[in-house]
């Protein structure tokens, strides 16, 4: 098998379990009695462990350069976690499960991201074509999860879930056992990248961006669902979404050529600003699609462009680290932090002041972009 079918497969298996998970994980936990604090809460609680212990796996990766044989283990102990959920019965009995199947969970995109970003240096594969693989699984996932929800019962959605996770193993078992360098010295190399300035405003740059997506991830398919839409639209919504960014991927290589990695973040911040305020203003369901279609850029642009951003400016001995600095600062502790305010704010404000905030968030990303772009030389930072 080649290295790019290689690596597509394993984000096609991934990505096949993320469109399970994501728009229809939330409705299973509300169909065990968690309220909407508490699923935020559950959720924010998962993010915390995803942070702490994927850095100190990559710490571990880029000392002996191992990733496939980490990436295989954590994916079946990320099985074990999901089936678990079954014998829960009280809310402590769902955190202490999150806990162990976050951590199962933390390392998987990050190691599997630096195994391709390593052949992509290599001049061996294309990040975004290899990446819209698990975009097209996605959508066929959120489908999948839809008929379900349609034909079957709430509660199959975990089994639906267990068994996706399966699949990640087995993709995984196929990846090529790409090592890193294995040279990284010292922990505090890791430390040193992450407080340069120019990697800092990166982070909260991208943090900012991600994080206005937490209302639709954690609420917008409990929300559609409560306003009427059947699954079957809402599994439109989210395969809709992951379609726009095939294009975005299709296309990287010219996009950042023309445009560079810092421009396109900036993309996917002021596209945000337009996709948070029409999904706060209206159900219709031709509006929503306008607003997933913007999903390209929101996600794909910004995803591409914070990749690419990384893969230029970390030292090729910290490559891991950094991909996971970037997942576990960028997307896993601002999460954590933002997940349970979301929470809160759906309480108080309601769906359209919660959007809203989101449409803030990604206004604050934008202006930080250009500040990014101007502030950048274009080069590798020294650590």
């Amino acid at each position: 098998m080649s290295i790019p079918f290689r690596l597509s497969f394993s984000y096609w298996t991934y990505f096949f379990y993320g469109g399970l998970s994501m728009p229809w994980w939330p409705i299973w936990l509300s169909s065990q009695g968690l309220s909407e604090v508490e699923i935020g809460d559950l959720l924010a609680f998962e993010r915390i462990f995803i942070v702490v212990v994927s850095l100190i796996v990559a710490h571990y990766s880029d000392r002996t350069g191992h990733r496939r044989k980490i990436l295989i283990l954590f994916a079946v102990g990320m099985t074990g976690g999901y089936a678990l959920f079954g014998a829960a019965t009280v809310l402590w009995h769902f955190f202490a499960i999150a806990a162990f199947s976050a951590i199962c969970r933390s390392p998987l995109i990050p190691l599997s991201d630096s195994i391709t970003m390593t052949h992509v240096r290599r001049e061996e594969a294309e990040y975004g074509k290899v990446r819209l693989w698990g975009t097209i699984s996605f959508i066929i996932g959120s489908y999948a999860g839809g008929g379900i929800l349609a034909y079957l019962s709430d509660d199959m959605i975990l089994w639906g879930i267990v068994l996706s996770c399966g699949f990640v193993v087995v993709g995984f078992w196929v990846l090529p056992d790409t090592r890193s360098e294995g040279v990284a010295p010292h922990f505090t190399a890791g430390f040193r990248l992450a407080t340069r300035p120019i990697f800092i405003l990166f982070v909260i740059t991208v943090a900012l961006s991600m994080t206005s997506h937490t209302a639709v991830y954690v609420f917008g398919s409990l929300y559609w669902r409560g306003e009427g839409i059947s699954e079957a639209t809402i599994s439109f919504f989210w395969a809709f979404g992951a379609a726009s960014e095939i294009f975005v991927f299709w296309k990287g290589a010219a996009l950042l050529k023309r445009f560079g990695p810092v421009m396109l973040i900036f993309s996917g911040a002021a596209a945000g600003v337009l996709r948070w305020y029409l999904t706060g203003i209206s159900t219709e369901v031709w509006v929503l699609t306008i607003a997933q279609a913007l999903h390209a850029f929101t996600f794909g642009a910004a995803h591409l462009g914070g990749m690419t951003f990384i893969s230029r400016v970390a030292p090729k001995e910290l490559l891991t680290t950094a991909q996971t600095l970037y997942s576990a600062l960028a997307m896993g502790a601002a999460m954590a932090l933002m997940t349970p305010i979301t929470g809160r704010l759906y309480q108080m404000l309601g769906p359209e002041g919660t959007f809203f905030a989101m449409m803030a968030l990604a206004g604050s990303s934008a202006i930080l972009a250009l500040v990014l772009q101007w502030r950048w030389n274009g080069k590798q930072i020294s650590v």
